[in-house]
């Protein structure tokens, strides 16, 4: 018996949309990963250790940017730069190494003002600031900004004047 060139294309056209099917569903869905989450909030300059956090299986899209259970001995003894709250699950990004010497002076800017927005400005090697206090071409904005430690310059400005 000898097999229909429809019947072959039907079989592989039912095969890529079971395939198609299944991925699609585990990009909506995704499979459940255990995370480290706080077990308490966690302060910064604390170090990650196992009566901080404890693993919890969730089903997240971006399980990347958390500590996976699997990865939690390359973690331990961390430091934290950011504060965790409780049930938080623990971002990579919020821990350093504690052999790490950036991990005792970190500088972070926080605005009291919803109107304004923070930004770099460029600093040159005597410490002026690359911008002063004008925006470049038609707009002109007003800008504070002051230097920090470690050479930036640090800004905000009103977005609607920019």
């Amino acid at each position: 018996m000898r097999l229909r060139p429809e019947l072959i294309i039907g079989i592989a056209l039912v095969v890529v949309a079971f395939l198609a099917l299944f991925l699609v569903a585990n990009i909506i869905n995704p499979p459940s990963q255990l995370v480290l989450v706080a077990i308490r909030d966690i302060q910064p300059g604390e170090r990650l250790s196992p009566e901080l956090a404890r693993a919890v299986e969730v089903e997240l899209p971006f399980v990347d940017s958390f500590i996976l259970e699997a990865e939690a001995d390359q973690f331990e003894g961390a430091v934290f730069i950011e504060a965790v709250h409780q049930n938080e699950p623990i971002h990579k990004a919020s821990l350093v190494d504690a052999d790490n010497p950036a991990a005792i002076s970190r500088s972070s800017l926080a605005l009291d003002d919803p109107n304004l927005v923070a930004f770099r400005a460029g600093v040159s090697g005597d410490g002026a600031s690359g911008h002063q206090g004008r925006g470049s071409g038609r707009h002109h904005a007003r800008r504070r900004q002051r230097d920090v430690p470690g050479g930036i310059t640090l800004g905000c400005a009103d977005p609607q004047s920019l």
